[in-house]
């Protein structure tokens, strides 16, 4: 499938912000992409803004689609997200309740618990984001394949920005124990790393090992690195082993093995199952399916032209394809004029050959010339309408008042859906 996110039509921080879709991509992995920067004077003063946002399917099948925010933002600002309609503004947005947010869990969850016991997720700034009934889903960084749907039962218990949570099965996934960024273990100061084996998969690949050289050395003294796959690892000096990736909170993870002599000298505990670093709680926005489609036509004639419904007459384009409502006005017996109610007026028609009026790069739909059956006349109409494969959603930043200046941060979302 080829997914795409587009922009909507109003883009600005007044009641008429959002609307309909845009034919605007949203640029991957790219600064100010829907968000703009935050001044000085907004960042003082303190702001909430509303963008808008399609999830648009081109190509092949999205069903049961699903978002939540899989990255939480690095600096003082949060965000939350909602599900939105064709056409809402933020006039509506702006009395939208129960907004999805993401959390941190605070305390490693262990294999066999599940999460049937309250757990807790710690929440940026305000105490908000989660919901009784709410899907949630557990976004493991480290092993995305294992992450798991669940849903809240029970009101949320707040204590402060902490949220203690219920679900209404446990947490069925059962990987390795693993670890994201810093710190995998902790000992006595001078615990002995003399020959240390640590078993791990950067990214998800085959398991390495790492040795450390048996020179009696501690963890008080040793320094040791070695490079996997691009991913900078070393055990350090000091009261901690540490193993590092380079881009902490992007691509590059680290699952730390069970299988090792590191179990013992570390203290590992092999019965974890989510760990605090890299476990994100988040509220999950249900888009649905995620097709175009169109109603059953309905023609009004004079004589006994009728247009043929059965196979598939009219084609729905998942590229072209707008939500609008058509009008087909017969011209003569063979030709027609077609007005779109947001659309507007497209090129002519006839009935001796397939009509696809073009859009972004495809078309609209097409109709297929066979399905003009017996004899139309002047005046005759037809009418169907059209939905778009877009689901819209809407993103609100909050940046408390006097935050601190944060350059180069950011947010990520998840999308997950059955194709």
């Amino acid at each position: 499938m080829a997914i795409k996110y587009k922009k909507s039509a109003v883009i600005n921080d007044t009641t008429a912000n959002g609307g309909a879709r845009s034919d605007v991509d949203i640029q991957n992995n790219s600064m100010q992409n829907l968000f703009p920067n935050v001044t000085d004077a907004e960042r003082t003063a303190g702001l909430t803004r509303y963008r808008k946002f399609f999830v648009k399917n081109e190509t092949g099948t999205l069903d049961s689609a699903r978002i939540f925010q899989k990255y939480l933002s690095l600096g003082p600002d949060y965000f939350r997200l909602k599900a939105g309609t064709d056409s809402d503004t933020q006039a509506e947005a702006d009395d939208y309740t129960n907004w999805a947010g993401a959390g941190e869990i605070d305390v490693a969850l262990t294999t066999g618990s599940g999460l049937s016991a309250p757990f807790t997720a710690e929440y940026d700034v305000t105490a908000d984001g989660i919901y009784d009934t709410s899907l949630i889903m557990v976004v493991d960084l480290d092993v995305p394949a294992a992450s798991e749907y669940l849903t809240v039962t029970g009101a949320i218990a707040w204590t402060g920005t902490n949220a203690e949570i219920d679900t209404t099965t446990d947490c069925q996934s059962a990987h390795a124990v693993k670890t994201r960024g810093f710190e995998i273990g902790t000992a006595d100061e001078n615990f002995d790393v003399d020959g240390l084996t640590i078993i791990v998969s950067v990214n998800g690949g085959a398991d390495q090992t790492l040795t450390l050289a048996g020179n009696g050395q501690t963890a008080a003294q040793v320094v040791a690195q070695d490079d996997f796959d691009g991913a900078t690892m070393y055990v350090s000096g000091g009261t901690k082993v540490a193993i590092r990736t380079d881009l902490y909170y992007l691509a590059n993870s680290i699952q730390v093995k069970s299988e090792s002599t590191a179990d013992t000298e570390l203290g590992l505990d092999n019965s974890i199952h989510y760990g605090t670093d890299g476990t994100i709680i988040a509220t999950v926005i249900e888009l649905g399916d995620v097709e175009s489609s169109h109603t059953t036509p309905v023609a009004t004639t004079a004589g006994d032209g009728t247009f043929d419904d059965s196979g598939a007459p009219i084609t729905d384009d998942d590229i072209g394809c707008v939500t609008d409502s058509w009008t087909f006005t017969f011209t003569s017996a063979t030709e027609f004029g077609v007005v779109g109610n947001l659309s507007g007026a497209l090129s002519a028609g006839v009935t001796t050959a397939d009509y696809s009026p073009a859009n972004e790069g495809s078309y609209y739909f097409v109709i297929d010339k066979d399905a003009w059956v017996d004899t139309w006349a002047a005046g005759d109409t037809l009418t169907f309408d059209t939905v778009h494969s877009a689901k819209a959603a809407w993103g609100k930043e909050i940046v408390p008042a006097s935050s601190v200046a944060y350059a180069g941060n950011k947010v990520g979302l998840g999308l997950k859906g059955e194709g």
